[in-house]
């Protein structure tokens, strides 16, 4: 009796226990659907795992669990634990169509045939349910015949709007709109105000571009069910369509504001911002997609795109690598891939993946073909560049993008009537932007046709009268004039305008620093810097008044402050780097240029324009052993490499022992670049140090054959000849190619040709018509008024010299040769513009010597005679400074000084223009001190 008792007691005991705890499971479940209609989301998470550590099989728990993580956008752990929940109550069919649901909402079309195949509900209804999720399936998957039995067995066990919509969606797929209309009115005769069959009539009529149709059915649809947000997606598609962004934009907010990482929403979002180019917003919502759907592709893709436009390069090329893994024939994902190694200024990994494409599919792609031309002339070969160009411009004529780059490649090749014709093309046809219209603009400003730059800034104003930029450009032309005042009234004008008008400031900065007025000029640089710290140039400007001040230490400062704004663009660093480098080479500090170079390649580690940038300088600082080290690193990393490889030939050929190692980069080049003309034009010139001419002129007959379209073939004939002396010969060459190529390294070899066969006025003629052609082109202007200066026709000299004073105030070495030119006539004059020269480089020993001499010349002898020692101190071995600093010792009565100085240019082994000046001066002091 008392062991029965005690049984009944335990038996009791156990059923209160289980009572509690499905008592307590009750109660948290009762918990987790209060938190989860309160979207306490987090809360019902923990209630739900707290449930599941005490028991993992909860089935319930689980789906739940799945629901919660699904409405937070956790999508895979959403399916991962409706699986779950599925294993462990495979007849709840609840949880069995929740889960097939998702999965066909995922586009998970093979796992739901996994779960529903081998099972048969013997409820019919169910039954019919199951064969509608398999059709769907089916369909994602594209197995139409398949779908279509599933749909009809579906239907022959119950007649449901389900199947009728499934098989109108098959008859979609199969282009028979009419069939698909016909199943919809089907279905809406079993319930006519189905949602579902609405939403699909809705996605019909869009199809057929019903769009106004179909707005006023979501608008019904969206009216009776708010908390639908696939209607809200669905209609912010039309709206995309209709080009109404604003509206999308409405629709998805409505989504995110209630899932803030809806997959889908954030796609289209994604796409949206892209678009706009917010690249930032754009990456954001595309991570969304991809946390919740780790293999979405498309989202990939935009990843991909919105890195690229943050200049995120390495992130940019993770994202595009995965996505052309899974889509390798996606030919924009590889062309945006290319463009993303050609930020870097890895060209050759660009032309990697574009040479990759078939010839076929590049030939008729114009995006392609614009991003393979921008390689090539990224690469260097800038003629090949633009050919491709045009013909990506034939493919696509109305493609401004391509235009433009065209026009920036004619610009870059010195082809600016061709690229001013494009413009005036597009501004003809109405065709040009704001930006470019800018740019015609400014194109005939740098061509001095300041007439034409006025009538186009004239017509735009009449559409944007207040346009400050036109304005500036106004204010510049009247500068070019010489009407500096009118320029400073206008610059000004527009400044209170617009008090923070970058150009204008620049403007003033500008006039104030040709007028050497530094103080002013230093005034409105700052001031740019107040409104942008990252304005670049600014800088530059600001480090070219320091150096007029004679402080150096804050020029440097200057340039490396630019560097350091410049710093997320690799490029710009680059061109800073290279103004600063040539800076520290007149200041003697080209050690610094390694410095400089290293810092940068600590910062672009990946960057091969960073790693040239390096080789190069270590060429300057003659650290050869160097320089080859790193150039070969570059080559080894980038086995298509054109550039490095010709620099390191043309290094190596420095030593004549090793001509044929330089040669064997080149022939590796060759084989890598068969249309690289730069290559053979290297070629040639280790065969000229070589003296192999016959050689050389075998391979100039081959690339006339080859190329006859190009120059470089009779270029290197006439280099041939030129280094045998053979001017004669060499001269016409030269002469036929800048007919065909008018560029300025051919213009320099035929004035060196005619110089060479005293054909001096020739060569003025010829000048003169380039300079008629280009007038702003001071390295013509100079050479033309030395031509002048050295034949004593000093007022067509001083014509020259005074056109380029136009155009740079401060040219250093203009200025020191119109002072001599004044000498003879107003040693005031010539002792002003001494001054100047000297004021801007101090350091600078011939400017040193004729600000000296001039001012012994004008009797101010202590002050000329102590610049003169300086002068000599710098460079001793020259002759003229030496006659320079006895004159002054002549004046200043220390003829002692004098007479030995003279002594030493008479006694000079090597003939001199100072000799018989010196031997002049030298009697007349000895027949003076005989007098005396």
């Amino acid at each position: 009796m008392h062991i029965k008792n005690s049984v009944i007691f335990l038996v009791i005991l156990v059923c209160i226990i289980i009572s509690v705890h499905y008592s307590a499971m009750a109660d948290t479940l009762k918990d987790v659907e209060q938190a989860i209609a309160d979207k306490e989301y987090s809360t019902a998470i923990i209630h739900l795992k707290n449930q599941l550590k005490q028991n993992p099989k909860n089935a319930q728990a689980r789906y739940l669990l799945g629901d919660v993580y699904l409405q937070t956008g956790k999508l895979d752990s959403g399916i991962k634990e409706l699986g779950r929940a599925h294993k462990y109550a495979p007849d709840n069919t609840e949880i069995l169509f929740r889960y097939t649901e998702v999965l066909q909402a995922t586009g998970r079309y093979e796992a739901i045939l996994e779960t529903l195949k081998n099972t048969y509900l013997m409820d019919t209804q169910k039954e019919s349910q199951r064969q509608n999720h398999m059709g769907y399936a089916y369909l994602g998957l594209k197995q139409l015949a398949d779908a279509k039995q599933s749909f009809n067995e579906s239907n022959n066990l119950h007649e449901n709007i389900m199947s009728y919509n499934g098989l109108s969606s098959l008859a979609v797929i199969e282009k028979d709109l009419t069939q698909a209309d016909q199943l919809l009115t089907k279905s809406l005769a079993l319930e006519p105000d189905n949602p579902n069959t609405l939403q699909l009539k809705a996605k019909l009529m869009v199809l057929n571009k019903q769009y106004e149709q179909a707005l006023l059915l979501y608008n019904d649809l969206i009216e009776k069910n708010t908390n639908n947000l696939t209607l809200y997606l669905e209609r912010a598609g039309i709206f995309l369509i209709l080009k109404k962004d604003k509206l999308a934009k409405a629709d998805l907010k409505v989504i995110l504001n209630q899932v803030k990482s809806h997959p889908q929403a954030n796609f289209v979002w994604a796409q949206i911002l892209l678009g706009e180019h917010d690249f930032t917003g754009a990456h954001d919502a595309a991570q969304y997609v991809v946390n919740a759907m780790s293999q979405h592709m498309p989202a990939i893709l935009i990843l991909g795109a919105a890195n690229f436009g943050l200049k995120n390069y390495n992130q940019a090329i993770e994202h595009l690598t995965i996505y052309l893994a899974a889509n390798p024939s996606d030919l924009n994902a590889q062309n945006m891939l290319a463009n993303v190694y050609l930020a870097q200024g890895k060209s050759h990994q660009a032309l990697l993946i574009l040479e990759g494409i078939s010839q076929d599919q590049r030939n008729s792609d114009p995006m392609i073909l614009m991003t393979l031309g921008n390689t090539y002339i990224f690469a260097g070969d800038i003629q090949k560049g633009i050919n491709l160009l045009i013909r990506a411009q034939s493919l696509a004529p109305k493609n401004l993008t391509i235009k433009k780059h065209l026009i920036a490649a004619q610009f870059q090749s010195g082809e600016q009537d061709n690229a001013i014709s494009e413009l005036e093309q597009l501004s003809n046809s109405g065709q040009l932007q704001t930006r470019t219209n800018y740019l015609l603009i400014i194109s005939y400003i740098k061509k001095n046709q300041l007439e034409k730059a006025k009538a186009q800034i004239n017509q735009l104003q009449l559409q944007t009268p207040n346009d400050t930029l036109l304005q500036n450009f106004n204010a510049l032309i009247e500068q070019l004039k010489g009407n500096t005042e009118n320029a400073v009234t206008q610059y000004q004008d527009t400044i209170k305008q617009d008090k923070e008008n970058i150009p204008a400031y620049m403007g003033l900065a500008r006039i104030a620093a040709l007028k050497s007025d530094w103080q002013e000029s230093e005034k409105y640089f700052k001031q740019v810097l107040r409104i942008n710290p990252k304005a670049v140039k600014t800088y530059l400007g600001l480090a070219a008044i320091a150096e007029r001040q004679n402080k150096p230490q804050a020029a440097e400062q200057y340039f490396l402050d630019a560097i350091e704004q410049s710093k997320d663009n690799a490029q710009s660093q680059l061109a800073i780097a290279a103004l600063l480098s040539k800076w520290y080479i007149t200041k003697k500090h080209p050690e610094k240029i390694i410095t400089l170079a290293k810092k940068l390649k600590k910062q672009h580690p990946d960057n091969n324009s960073v790693h040239s940038f390096l080789a190069k300088s270590q060429i300057l600082n003659q650290q050869f052993q160097q320089a080859e080290r790193t150039l070969k690193s570059i080559i080894a990393f980038d086995k298509f490499d054109i550039p490095h490889r010709i620099l390191l030939a043309q290094l190596i050929s420095q030593s004549p022992e090793r001509s044929d190692e330089a040669l064997s980069f080149l022939n590796e080049a060759q084989l890598i670049a068969p249309d690289n003309l730069l290559i053979y034009q290297n070629q040639a010139d280790v065969l000229i140090k070589q003296e192999k001419y016959g050689d050389a002129i075998r391979l100039s007959k081959s690339l006339q054959e080859q190329f006859p379209d190009s120059v470089t073939g009779h270029l290197i004939e006439a280099d041939i000849y030129r280094a045998q002396k053979q001017f004669a010969k060499s001269l016409p060459i030269y002469q036929e190619a800048y007919q065909q190529k008018p560029d300025k390294e051919i213009l320099s070899a035929v004035i060196n040709m005619l110089l060479a066969l005293n054909q001096h006025q020739k060569a003025k003629d010829v000048l003169t018509q380039a300079i008629n052609e280009y007038p702003f082109d001071i390295d013509n202007l100079y050479k033309l008024a030395s031509l002048y200066q050295e034949s004593r026709q000093l007022d067509k000299a001083e014509l020259y010299y005074g056109q380029i004073l136009n155009i740079n105030p401060n040219h250093i070495v203009v200025l020191n040769n119109l002072a001599w030119i004044y000498l003879e006539r107003n040693i005031k004059q010539a002792l002003e513009l001494a001054e100047r020269a000297y004021e801007h480089a101090p350091e600078s020993a011939s400017i040193m010597d004729t600000y000296g001499y001039f001012l012994v010349r004008d009797g101010q002898y202590q002050q000329g005679l102590k610049l003169l020692k300086q002068a000599t101190k710098i460079a001793p071995q020259d002759n003229e400074f030496q006659y320079h600093l006895a004159f002054a010792y002549e004046k200043t009565g220390q003829r002692s000084k004098a007479l030995r100085i003279l002594e030493s240019i008479i006694n000079s082994k090597t003939s001199n223009n100072e000799q018989e000046k010196a031997k002049k001066l030298y009697q007349d002091i000895k027949q003076l001190s005989t007098k005396l």
